[in-house]
């Protein structure tokens, strides 16, 4: 829900409580879903590693972090904004490496913009294109983690094993 309440903010209270309050409770769902859609690939993915062996599903995670925080300063107007209101090279810097790591981290499950407080960004127009980017990134990794999970080479009870292909068709 503070995710949710975090997105009416950014929309200036367009999806509050009082104005849409189904339009509010559509964009809790649909989060709530991706992100659950979103646990449940990572889940799948990370059985194909077998038990305890969790390194390999920790370094993906950490390469989809550096991934979307490279698209987050290709496609936000952090960087010039940065650039604009910092005195120094080095906090310019540091306000970047901020950005590029809070924004990493906030886009692991679904995708999120969050503006650095005390900096004006000023709006680099429609966000059409950076959502749509995200959500095929997002796609792409979801498909790849659920087909590597099918493979299964790790023997599993039964119950796990079909537990896990009902996921995969739902």
């Amino acid at each position: 829900w503070s995710f949710t309440a975090y997105s009416a903010a950014v929309k200036r209270g367009a999806i509050s409580i009082q104005a849409n309050f189904m339009g509010r409770l559509i964009v809790f769902l649909s989060n709530f879903l991706l992100i659950l859609a979103r646990i449940n690939c990572i889940v799948v993915y990370m059985y194909y590693f077998g038990p305890g062996q969790f390194y390999q599903g920790v370094l993906s995670i950490v390469c989809h972090a550096f991934l979307v925080g490279l698209v987050h300063l290709c496609l936000s107007n952090s960087k010039t904004s940065i650039e604009n209101q910092t005195k120094t090279k080095v906090t310019c810097y540091l306000y970047i490496v901020y950005s590029f790591l809070l924004n990493a981290l906030a886009n692991i499950f679904n995708h999120n913009y969050v503006k650095i407080s005390g900096l004006e960004e000023k709006s680099k127009g429609a966000t059409f294109l950076r959502q749509a980017v995200f959500d095929l990134i997002f796609l792409v990794e979801n498909i790849i983690m659920c087909i590597i999970g099918c493979l299964l080479p790790v023997p599993l009870s039964s119950k796990v094993h079909n537990s896990i292909i009902i996921i995969i068709r739902s």
